[in-house]
């Protein structure tokens, strides 16, 4: 939520051109609102009044204050957040929340929006900048790969900096795809830390459908390209087997197949089952692991099998219990 273009934004399910454009201007640093979106001049008129954070989100929870965002755009139907189809979840406006009984979980876009991803910069000394090249370094890298009768010609596009990603790379200087796979892991084009990238290793096809320029036959083609065991997908040298070179530049900015941050839903149960506890936590492994991010999730309810519950409470060793869940 706080990197992706508008025009990817829009893409998410349920959302609008106007909110995707509130979302952007609540979390950029100016005051000059994009057509449809808002800065202060339209949350100071709110009761409660508020100003336009102009800054980062903290949190996905974050997005209810924005111009247009609702709890059913940001949950849709799943208001425990358990990605499970509840009976009270499908039931139209029987009881709440309020669904379309069709038998499908819309889990609105939570399950597919972050504020924690963020990439470390590049610590292998074997790494090369190719926006920074280092004496022969780049030199020696391309020719490591590249047929000499070919190399004078790479090497020249080579030196058309600044490259926008290392996809970027691969197009720009005229590489094949053979050739990059061989290299791709060495290659960076920053020695900031990259934010708000998106794992394309293990990303849902509905952030994948974020992507700019990718159709839905695309998406599909990576899916199934990378959940075959045979193919490497340790590099984003895989995308350029999978997609076009201009479909594969386009995206190089926004994706990475490393993730550093992991969130977990934990729950605790006594062995009696008259209580338990619920949890949300975003833990950043960028480092030495740790919580940046801890929410108390217990009011939404018990969010596993009701059977659960209904056994411990019947006297069911706790051990046996377990196992029928798992």
């Amino acid at each position: 939520a706080n990197t992706a273009y508008a025009a990817m934004l829009e893409k998410l399910p349920g959302m609008t051109a106007e909110i995707a454009a509130a979302i952007v201007d609540w979390r950029d640093a100016d005051s000059q609102a994009t057509p449809g979106g808002a800065e202060s001049e339209y949350y100071l008129l709110l009761d409660p009044p508020r100003e336009c954070k102009n800054a980062p989100f903290e949190t996905v929870e974050e997005l209810l204050l924005v111009k247009g965002m609702t709890t059913e755009i940001l949950f849709g139907e799943d208001t425990n957040r358990n990605c499970l189809l509840d009976p009270n979840e499908n039931d139209g406006n029987m009881t709440e929340p309020p669904d379309n009984a069709d038998g499908r979980l819309d889990r609105g876009i939570w399950p597919f929006i972050t504020v924690y991803s963020v990439e470390p910069a590049a610590s292998n000394s074997d790494s090369v900048n190719v926006n920074e090249p280092r004496g022969s370094e780049l030199v020696d890298l391309l020719r490591s790969v590249v047929p000499p009768a070919r190399l004078p010609g790479v090497l020249d596009r080579a030196r058309r900096r600044p490259f926008r990603s290392a996809l970027d790379f691969y197009v720009r200087v005229g590489l094949t795809p053979e050739e990059f796979s061989r290299i791709a892991a060495r290659i960076t084009t920053t020695s900031e830390p990259r934010r708000g990238l998106i794992n394309v290793n293990s990303a849902p096809p509905e952030v994948l459908a974020c992507l700019p320029g990718l159709t839905g036959d695309d998406v599909a083609a990576l899916i199934a390209y990378r959940a075959d065991a045979s193919h490497d997908i340790s590099t984003v040298a895989w995308l350029a087997k999978v997609l076009t070179p201009q479909k594969a530049a386009a995206i190089g900015e926004f994706v990475t197949v490393k993730s550093y941050q992991f969130s977990a839903d934990a729950i605790a149960v006594a062995g009696s089952g008259r209580a338990f506890c619920r949890s949300r936590i975003v833990v950043d492994a960028a480092s030495a692991p740790k919580v940046v991010y801890r929410q108390d999730l217990t009011s939404l309810g018990w969010p596993l099998d009701p059977a659960v519950i209904s056994n411990l409470r019947s006297g069911k060793p706790f051990e046996t219990v377990a196992r029928a869940t798992l």
